[in-house]
């Protein structure tokens, strides 16, 4: 609980300067995400050796500093589901069940949720990023005390988002990533490995069609006024 204490205090720390920094003229680039969904595997030392995991968040805002390449993201939900929760099958009553469920299958469901990363490829490229990372994930309405932290390195490849590309605060999504790392949570720490898209990816898919739609209703749009001309 000592080291949990002293890492939230680090945390903050650096949280409130790159808030207090950001206001002394940096360019800072604030965009936003639908979420992402990740899975993957975890590992430990002791039984059970390996399992799978599923993580997912939703609405992410990102605060970059274009000039030094660290970004600041913040969420308000993230679940981190287990895997190997066979017990939780043999517990009577759907009800029960789900009880259950919340308090052991989970690795936590957070609502406060931070993370501060480094793009090693700043200066290199707009698409390709290489993240090393740190966040953190609290506020647990289940079990208040439950946390988890996460730290490692990141391979990403990320667009704007048509139809709010190239806005003020632009839809950006990471269409693909790949992580690895090691994770502190239950009181037991990880390695842990993932592969994960964010949910703006799907409107990526549909790009075509909305360029094509929305040349069609200008070019409509241009006709009917020679029409009423």
């Amino acid at each position: 609980m000592i080291l949990f204490k002293n890492y939230i205090k680090k945390i903050s720390f650096v949280l409130f300067l790159s808030l207090a920094l950001s206001a002394y003229g940096f360019d800072l680039n604030s965009y936003w995400s639908l979420g992402d969904v990740k899975l993957g595997g975890i590992f430990q030392a002791q039984k059970p050796k390996a399992a799978w995991d599923i993580n997912i968040s939703a609405f992410k805002f990102y605060f970059k500093d274009l000039d030094s390449g660290f970004n600041l993201s913040l969420s308000p939900f993230y679940m981190d589901i287990k895997g190997g929760n066979k017990e939780i099958e043999n517990i009577n009553g759907e009800s029960n069940q789900r009880t259950a469920f919340f308090k052991y299958g989970l690795f936590i469901m957070s609502f406060i949720n931070a993370e501060l990363s480094f793009n090693t490829l700043n200066f290199i490229s707009d698409t390709f990023e290489l993240n090393l990372f740190t966040g953190i994930h609290a506020v647990d309405p289940v079990i208040i005390s439950r946390f988890q932290i996460n730290a490692g390195l990141e391979f990403a490849i990320t667009k704007e988002i048509y139809p709010f590309a190239g806005r003020k605060h632009p839809l950006k999504s990471k269409l693909l990533s790949a992580r690895t790392g090691f994770r502190y949570t239950d009181n037991k720490p990880f390695f842990f490995c993932d592969i994960g898209f964010d949910l703006g990816a799907i409107l990526f898919i549909f790009k075509g069609d909305y360029e094509k739609a929305k040349e069609k209703a200008e070019k409509e749009t241009v006709k009917d006024i020679f029409d009423k001309d």
